[in-house]
């Protein structure tokens, strides 16, 4: 991919930053999708115009993916619902594709949580235990973007096959769910738990089921407000963890039961009690501040890259 000059690349930034929110409300407005056969792809790919060609041999060069055609194909039919497929934009849209994924079901359902827990439909109050879907192709979000890269651009995948995984929801709003994106922006902070852990934040209890598996986490404290919460994990979901002995819940506000925190109490912390980086960030900072006075603690926290993203742009 050619270089471009420093005028340019401001161009490009902006416009960058224009289609990465188009797309990303789009899929958590809309959950868009494309319907296509392998006569579609067949059909589509001989009648390519020069620029796409030439945009796929790029990607190519660049990306390990084997199914590259199929990502492009369900990239260029949603920027074409958008608008914004054409060569003015080639050096986004290598980017964007270099960054697209094709998920497998099989692959998917190898997850160890998936796996070992069954999450049955329940309500209890305002809560419920249910299971959302994917259709095949329906595009999603597999992971936060990569801010280091020259600009910004979503991380997108579709599935070869129609997928179902668990979820709660609050009412009928998506409280939290183990799908792609929750699972690969976690995997850092679930390979990286050790000694006796400290979780700020239940949900389906993903990644406590995943770091209690570790032979090197000796113990994983969760604390959790909302005791409907509480009681659906404990009366469905834990039972089934192979290393339950492991986990201890307490019922408290996070930054309350902070305040109680020794410091050498634990040896690692994690955070996850916000939904996305602009709710995450106050929560963030406040929680900050524990560092100072527990410097045994190594922390960490769910989105940390997206959260300090979002704050330089607000102090900007």
């Amino acid at each position: 991919m050619e270089r471009n000059t420093e005028n340019d690349m401001e161009t490009i930034i902006q416009e960058a930053a224009r289609i990465t929110t188009m797309l990303s409300r789009k899929i958590a407005e809309e959950a868009p999708y494309v319907e296509y056969s392998d006569e579609t792809l067949r059909f589509a790919k001989s009648c390519l115009a020069d620029w796409e060609e030439q945009l796929i041999r790029e990607v190519t060069d660049e990306s390990v993916e084997s199914d590259i055609f199929e990502c492009f194909y369900v990239i260029r039919e949603i920027c074409r619902s958008i608008l914004v497929w054409n060569e003015d934009n080639r050096y986004y849209l290598f980017h964007l594709l270099s960054n697209t994924k094709k998920l497998y079901k099989s692959a998917f359902l190898k997850d160890a949580y998936l796996q070992g827990v069954h999450v049955p439909d329940v309500v209890l109050g305002n809560y419920r235990l249910a299971h959302a879907s994917y259709s095949k192709g329906e595009l999603l979000q597999y992971d936060m973007p990569d801010f280091g890269q020259e600009i910004l651009v979503p991380k997108l995948a579709f599935f070869d096959r129609e997928i179902t995984f668990p979820g709660i929801y609050e009412g009928r709003i998506p409280w939290v769910s183990v799908c792609p994106s929750e699972m690969n922006s976690m995997q850092q902070e679930i390979d990286s738990a050790y000694g006796r852990v400290l979780v700020l934040g239940l949900g389906l209890g993903y990644y406590p089921y995943m770091v209690s598996l570790h032979e090197r986490v000796r113990s994983v404290t969760i604390i959790e407000c909302q005791p409907e919460i509480i009681r659906l994990f404990q009366d469905y979901l834990l039972p089934q963890f192979p290393k339950r002995e492991k986990i201890r819940i307490i019922q408290a506000d996070a930054y309350e039961y902070m305040e109680t925190v020794g410091p050498e109490q634990y040896d690692y912390c994690f955070a996850d009690i916000w939904e996305n980086q602009v709710d995450g960030a106050e929560a963030y900072v406040k929680l900050k501040k524990y560092e100072q006075r527990l410097l045994y603690t190594e922390f960490s926290y769910w989105i940390e890259a997206s959260i300090r993203w979002w704050l330089q742009g607000e102090d900007e």
